[in-house]
C-alpha cells in the first residue's frame, strides 16, 4: 500500500512538471486528462495538486486555437475550484476570473463553458470576498447577456443548454450575498422582459424567486427593483393565458416582495396584482395556488400602511367569506391553514361591523374545524384566532354579545366543543400553543366556581341587537390583559 501511495506520488509530481513546463498542447492535454482521472478515481486528493501549475492552467486556458485545450483546462480548474480555501484563492489571484469571464463570450463550446460556469459557482460559495470579487469583475453582467443571446437554429442551440448552468452560477451568488449587492443582481435583471422562448423565461423565473427573497436593505434596491421594469413586465406574463403556466411562480414572487417593500412601491404593487390575486383564493386552478393567493393577501393585511380589510370590505366579503362558509368541505389543508392565518388578522384589524359579518358566516365553526386539522402551524393560528375573538369582544362595545345571562359567544364556543379541545391543547408540544390555549381557559372560559342559573331560558341571538347586557364574569377576568401587545404573523 505504501509502495502505491509512493508510485501515485511520483506520478502526479510528473504531471505538475509537465503542466509547469511543457508548450505542446498535446502533451499537455494528456496529462490534464491524466490528472482528472486520478482526482475521479481517488488516487489523488484535488488538495495535494502543486497550485504553482494554476498560473500555467490559466495562461493554457486563453490558447484559442486549440478548444479541447481550453475544455481541458477549464475541467481540473473546476476540479481545483472545490477544494479549500487556498485552491480558490490561487484561481483568483493568478486572474482565473478575469480569463473566464474572457473566454466564455468567446468560446461556444458547450463543455467549456460548463466547466467556467461551474468553477464560477464553486468560488462564489467559498467566502464574501470572493463573491464581492467576482461580481466587481462584471460576472452578472456578462452571464444574464449570455443568457439572452439565445438563437433557436443548430449553430447557437447549445446557449439555451447552459441557462441552468448560468442560473446555478448567479443562484450561488444572490443565496449568499450581502445586501450591498443586491441593486447591482437587481439593475443586471433588467432584460428580463426580452425572454421570447419559454426555456429562458422558466429558468429566469427560477431565478427571480431566489432574489425576491432578499431582504431588502433600503429604498433604492427596491426602487431599482420597480423602475427596471420587471414588476410591470412579470404583471404582463401574471395576465397573458399564454403564460399561465408560471402564474404560481408569479404569485410566489409577489408574495416574497410584499414583505419588504415601503410604502410607494408596497402601493404599485398592490394596485397592480391584488385584483388578479384576490379571486384566486376561490377560483385558482389549483390548491398551490388558491393557497398561495391567500398568503398573499395576508401579506397585504399585515402592512400596516395598506388595510386589505378596507378591501374586503368594498368587495363585500364576495372573494373571502365563501372560504369561511365552505371551510368545512375544503379538501387542502393548506389551504384550510392559510385561511384560519388569514382569518387571525382580519380578526386583529377588523372593526366591529366587519367581525359581526365573520360571526355570521360561520367564523366559530371555521375555528372548531381549524383546531382539529392535523398541522400545527394551523391549530396554532386557530388557537390565536379564538383569543383574539374572545379579546374583540371584550375591548369593542359596539358588539353586543350578552344575554341576559349568558354569552352567546362562550356558549357557541362550547356548543362547537371549542372548549374540550383547548383543554386537550394543554398537552400540545408546542410552547406557544399550550400558552395560548391556556390564556383563553384561565381568562375566558367557565370555571367551576362560576355560578350559572341551568334553568334559564336561551334567547335568540340577535347580532343587531345594540342593547348590550352585564358582561359576563369569565369575560371580565381578562380585562387587566386586554392591553398587550398582539403577536405578529
Amino acid at each position: 500500500m505504501g509502495m502505491m501511495r509512493v508510485l501515485n506520488q511520483n506520478n502526479l509530481e510528473k504531471i505538475e512538471q509537465i503542466l509547469q513546463t511543457s508548450n505542446d498542447p498535446v502533451e499537455i492535454i494528456s496529462n490534464i486528462v491524466e490528472l482528472r482521472r486520478m482526482l475521479q478515481n481517488e488516487i489523488t486528493d484535488i488538495n495535494e495538486i502543486d497550485l504553482s501549475i494554476v498560473k500555467n492552467l490559466i495562461n493554457y486556458m486563453g490558447n484559442r486555437q486549440y478548444p479541447r485545450l481550453q475544455a481541458e483546462v477549464t475541467s481540473i480548474l473546476s476540479n481545483i475550484s472545490s477544494g479549500n480555501n487556498y485552491n480558490c484563492d490561487s484561481i483568483i489571484n493568478q486572474g482565473g476570473v478575469e480569463k473566464m469571464l474572457l473566454e466564455i463570450q468567446h468560446n461556444s463550446e458547450i463543455n467549456f463553458r460548463i466547466n467556467i460556469l461551474w468553477t464560477l459557482a464553486n468560488l462564489s460559495a467559498d467566502k464574501a470576498s470572493t463573491r464581492d470579487f467576482i461580481v466587481k469583475q462584471g460576472a452578472i453582467k456578462i452571464l444574464s447577456q449570455l443568457s439572452n443571446n439565445f438563437d433557436p437554429t443548430p449553430k447557437y442551440s447549445n446557449v439555451s443548454a447552459i441557462v441552468p448552468y448560468i442560473n446555478n452560477m448567479l443562484n450561488t451568488i444572490f443565496h449568499h450575498s450581502n445586501n450591498n449587492n443586491n441593486q447591482d443582481n437587481i439593475k443586471n435583471m433588467n432584460n428580463f422582459n426580452n425572454f421570447d422562448f419559454d426555456y429562458h423565461l422558466q429558468q429566469n423565473m427560477k431565478l427571480l424567486k431566489q432574489i425576491s427573497q432578499f431582504q431588502f436593505s433600503n429604498l433604492r434596491d427596491q426602487k431599482d427593483f420597480v423602475l427596471t421594469g420587471i414588476i410591470d413586465t412579470i404583471y404582463q406574463y401574471f395576465i397573458t393565458e399564454k403564460f399561465s403556466q408560471y402564474q404560481i411562480d408569479i404569485i410566489i414572487i409577489i408574495g416574497n416582495l410584499l414583505f419588504d417593500f415601503e410604502r410607494e412601491y408596497f402601493l404599485k404593487i398592490v394596485s397592480l396584482f391584488i385584483d388578479q390575486i384576490c379571486p384566486l383564493m376561490i377560483q385558482g386552478k389549483t390548491n398551490r395556488i388558491r393557497a398561495n393567493a391567500i398568503w398573499v393577501m395576508n401579506n397585504i393585511a399585515l402592512n400596516k400602511q395598506q388595510n386589505i380589510i378596507e378591501y374586503f370590505k368594498q368587495q363585500n366579503f364576495q372573494q373571502f367569506l365563501p372560504l369561511l362558509q365552505n371551510f368545512e368541505s375544503e379538501s387542502s389543508p393548506n389551504v384550510q391553514k392559510e385561511i384560519i392565518i388569514l382569518t387571525n388578522t382580519i380578526i386583529k384589524q377588523s372593526c366591529a361591523q366587519i367581525f359581526e359579518i365573520l360571526l355570521k358566516n360561520q367564523l366559530i365553526e371555521v375555528l372548531a374545524e381549524g383546531l382539529k386539522i392535523d398541522n400545527q402551524e394551523c391549530i396554532l393560528y386557530a388557537t390565536k384566532c379564538v383569543k383574539a375573538m374572545l379579546q374583540k369582544c371584550l375591548q369593542n362595545k359596539k358588539i353586543n354579545l350578552y344575554q341576559r345571562q349568558n354569552n352567546y359567544l362562550i356558549k357557541k364556543i362550547e356548543d362547537q366543543g371549542i372548549d374540550t379541545i383547548l383543554y386537550d391543547l394543554q398537552q400540545n408540544p408546542s410552547d406557544e400553543i399550550y400558552q395560548t390555549s391556556q390564556f383563553i381557559i384561565e381568562n375566558y372560559l367557565y370555571d367551576e366556581n362560576d355560578v350559572q342559573s341551568e334553568n334559564s331560558e336561551d334567547e335568540e341571538f340577535d347580532l343587531n341587537d345594540q342593547n348590550g347586557n352585564k358582561t359576563n364574569n369569565y369575560l371580565q377576568k381578562a380585562g387587566s390583559k386586554m392591553q398587550e401587545e398582539d403577536e405578529e404573523h
